[in-house]
């Protein structure tokens, strides 16, 4: 039952989650999946505009500066590699370049870069050779800007990792004999992991709101275990070539940008991401399309996945007119022991006509459908665009995708979907095709974590809702937001909701249980096979105040028949 009082946590609960659920000032509510309070009414908090500043970081601030020489590693991140003997790290070492004509690739090294590791700071018994690559980002082709040549950027693989172990891990050159100084991570359990800890953060950028949520992030306690980073990760594209805030010319809008800032963010997120596996996925702004059809070059060659769950490879995307590109590391899964199955989609396929007959989606239905969830008994989907949201600015958005994908979720039981770039918070109550149905999963979109504001470099939030906008021309033409082709959002779908006011809704649905403009980030717990509780953090409030918290139980005699088989 949804309760308007705060939660009582169970007495067996630590005592740092028992502050998270119960902290004075937080909206705590229960969720089951048997019945839903009816007179629960929708929260939505006014704006404070002291909460809606987004500056973007100069480039001398210390967070994001080059403090590396020559082949030093720096921006280093680990990534979970699908299993617990098994995990990748990643770095970056020389400099950029940024010529004024066609870009040519870095010629590649003579020797490799290494990975040594061990089960102390003073051992390691073990190493690793890494793939090292380079990308440009033909930026001259379009209009005579400055484009890219990215440093040298390396992945290395890390095996026959003992389960439930501190890992010691440094990476280098040893022909130059330059490392890193030693870093340590927590392998997983190999059958169970329960609590687990997962922070959440969307549109992050390199403003100072994105530091302050890192900052937030590296003091949570306990510490989270698992990092997913939904999407629009550097902002780089709303950046002039010169490094310049500011608006492109609309025709090179998500083409032109300043790459520079994508290794300022790898060397804001460094030490987080050092010690603890970022999971991402991209988002819009990731695109980065290039003159040739290359795409997400950026994205999928600093941030691999594992696709492969032998070896580390960057492959890119390029795309045609009419043709799709080939999905390479945009779309994924991988299973946390005991805990749940997660899976990365994405939303920014070009061309992609978001139906049952495309790569992602044959590739999902496959995915899910072997899925045990008595092994994994959370089912938890992480992609960038939400396909249910009640703010004005990305309203049905992706309905396309929704309409395709949602009865997939459902089918499967999937029970939190967790979203970015809608640029605030909002939270649902378990939803299925826009009506509360205790068996459809919660929606949480977190695209506040810092994304700076793109024209003046304050404002940068979304504060508008759909019910609040009756009056706007695409709520009385949905045809105007058709904007083909687009390769954002190369398809729309129109939908309506009668009792709503059609197309667009005229009040805040009765499944939208939170919602608030305000930067932060967002933290899940799984404590066991039946019990959830998230938080989302304002960066301005203290850590044991959440701005909103919920906690989730499932019975054992669920009525759902999409989640029976969660338990032993």
């Amino acid at each position: 039952m949804m309760e308007r009082r705060r939660s009582r946590a169970p007495a067996l609960l630590p005592l740092a989650l028992l502050l998270w659920v119960t902290a004075s000032g937080a909206s705590a509510a229960r969720v089951h999946y048997l019945e839903i309070e009816p007179n629960m009414e929708p929260v939505s908090k006014p704006l404070d505009e002291e909460l809606n500043r987004g500056f973007s970081m100069p480039e001398a601030v210390p967070t994001i500066v080059d403090q590396a020489y020559g082949f030093q590693p720096e921006q280093i991140h680990l990534t979970y590699w699908g299993s617990p003997d098994k995990m990748a790290v990643s770095f970056v070492t020389a400099d950029a370049q940024m010529p004024l004509g066609p870009p040519q690739l870095l010629l590649l090294p003579p020797f490799k870069a290494y990975v040594k590791y061990g089960l102390s700071n003073d051992t390691f018994d073990k190493n690793a050779t890494c793939v090292t690559t380079s990308y440009i980002q033909d930026q001259y082709n379009w209009n005579k800007s400055p484009s890219y040549v990215s440093p040298y950027i390396s992945h290395c693989l890390m095996t026959g990792l003992p389960a439930g172990a501190r890992v010691w891990y440094m990476v280098g050159w040893p022909e130059l004999d330059t490392w890193s100084p030693p870093f340590n991570f927590t392998t997983y359990n190999a059958t169970e992991n329960f609590p687990f800890v997962i922070g959440v953060i969307a549109d992050l950028g390199t403003s100072f709101n994105a530091s302050q949520t890192m900052r937030q992030l590296e003091r949570t306690k306990p510490a989270p275990k698992l990092l997913l980073n939904m999407g629009d990760m550097s902002y780089a594209d709303i950046y002039q070539p010169t490094g310049n805030q500011g608006m492109n010319p609309k025709e090179f809008r998500y083409k032109l940008g300043y790459q520079p800032r994508w290794d300022m963010l790898g060397r804001m997120l460094q030490n987080l991401t050092k010690c603890v596996p970022m999971m991402t996925t991209p988002g819009n702004h990731d695109v980065e399309p290039q003159p040739d059809g290359t795409v997400f070059a950026s994205y999928t060659t600093r941030y691999p996945v594992p696709v492969d769950k032998d070896e580390v490879l960057t492959l890119l995307n390029k795309h045609s007119e009419g043709h799709p590109s080939p999905d390479n590391g945009l779309y994924y899964s991988f299973d946390v022991p005991g805990v749940a199955h997660f899976f990365a989609l994405t939303s920014y396929i070009p061309n992609d006509t978001f139906s049952k007959d495309t790569q992602q989606y044959k590739w999902l239905e496959g995915d899910l459908a072997a899925v045990d969830r008595k092994r994994t008994p959370w089912l938890i989907a992480f992609f960038h665009a939400p396909i249910v949201t009640s703010y004005e600015d990305s309203f049905k958005q992706v309905e396309c995708m929704r309409l395709t994908y949602e009865p997939l979720f459902y089918k499967y039981g999937v029970d939190l979907i967790l979203n970015g770039h809608v640029h605030a918070y909002e939270r649902s109550k378990p939803v299925y095709n826009y009506t509360l149905n205790p068996c459809g999963a919660v929606h949480i979109t977190v695209g506040c974590s810092g994304k700076p504001g793109i024209e003046t470099g304050s404002y940068a939030l979304d504060t508008k809702f759909v019910d609040a906008q009756p009056q706007a021309p695409f709520c009385q033409d949905p045809k105007l937001l058709d904007k083909k082709p687009n390769p954002m959002q190369p398809l729309r779908c129109h939908t309506y909701q009668p009792d709503r006011g059609g197309f667009c809704w005229n009040k805040q649905p009765e499944f939208s249980a939170y919602r608030e403009a305000a930067y932060g980030h967002g933290l899940l717990t799984l404590l066991d096979r039946g019990t959830a509780v998230w938080r989302f953090n304002r960066n301005n409030d203290h850590l044991r105040r959440p701005a909103d918290s919920f906690v989730i139980r499932r019975a054992k005699n669920s009525p759902c028949p999409n989640r029976a088989d969660i338990w032993p």
